[in-house]
């Protein structure tokens, strides 16, 4: 099977220099302030809990007017290197991203836990195999994981064999994004999500229709049984009239 290591070249070294200044040149490189494993913070899950709260940022300090330019500037240099090549900061790039506007010294934190995550991964890119151009997809969601109640969506659009179940691929496309109303149950979240999925992959269908790869209707992939009944109508419930909209 051949494949191509998409890599990030001569991108983060500039951005680091120019927005975070106390990163240190080693190699060619800049070297993290700590080593980071993840670029975006865990939250601790309570496991065994009757009930899951939905979470409430503590208060924090708002930056000044320099402060809040600086964490907009690094959301937006690191945007299109997340988006080409290492898609894994897309949900750290969105969270912060929400908060931009009025940013707070925790906003300032999961910046800086960001920068050293990229600085520990100085080599990150996306790999792609040979293979069918299918479309295909996985789609999920993190239910109420957002203040104010509110849900994650996130996709992973790549092209693959024609077949039922579709083997891992690099990106072509990756939704991370919040639906910002409040969902009433996990199959609803997961429904939502399908619906953001599927009107990304329609454009990127006609697209590679026009090109003279045809598609075949395009898989899905979804861990949600209720979701799935539902879409494929193999399922019916009274109880689910929020879907019929």
């Amino acid at each position: 099977m051949e494949l191509l290591h998409y890599p990030q070249g001569p991108y983060l070294p500039p951005v680091h220099q120019k927005l975070h200044p106390q990163f240190t040149p080693a190699c060619g490189t800049h070297q993290a302030l700590k080593k980071q494993l993840s670029p975006h913070k865990h939250r601790k899950i309570n496991y065994g809990a009757n009930e899951q709260y939905t979470h409430t940022a503590p208060p924090s300090p708002a930056l000044d007017k320099k402060g809040v330019k600086d964490v907009q500037e690094i959301v937006g240099a690191l945007l299109f290197y997340a988006r080409a090549v290492d898609n894994k900061l897309l949900v750290a790039l969105n969270a912060i991203g929400a908060q931009q506007a009025s940013a707070t010294e925790t906003t300032n934190e999961a910046v800086v836990t960001l920068l050293d995550y990229v600085a520990t991964y100085p080599n990150n890119g996306i790999i792609y195999c040979a293979i069918n151009i299918v479309l295909a997809a996985h789609a999920d969601a993190g239910f109420h994981n957002k203040t104010k109640s509110r849900t994650r969506a996130g996709a992973h659009i790549f092209l693959a064999k024609d077949e039922p179940y579709p083997h891992w691929n690099g990106a072509i496309l990756t939704v991370a994004q919040i639906i910002k109303f409040v969902m009433a149950s996990v199959a609803d979240a997961e429904w939502g999500v399908l619906f953001i999925a599927t009107q990304k992959i329609l454009p990127l269908r006609q697209t590679l229709i026009e090109m003279g790869w045809p598609q075949p209707p395009t898989p899905v992939q979804t861990d949600n049984t209720t979701t799935v009944g539902v879409v494929n109508k193999t399922l019916v419930s009274n109880k689910l009239k929020s879907m019929d909209l």
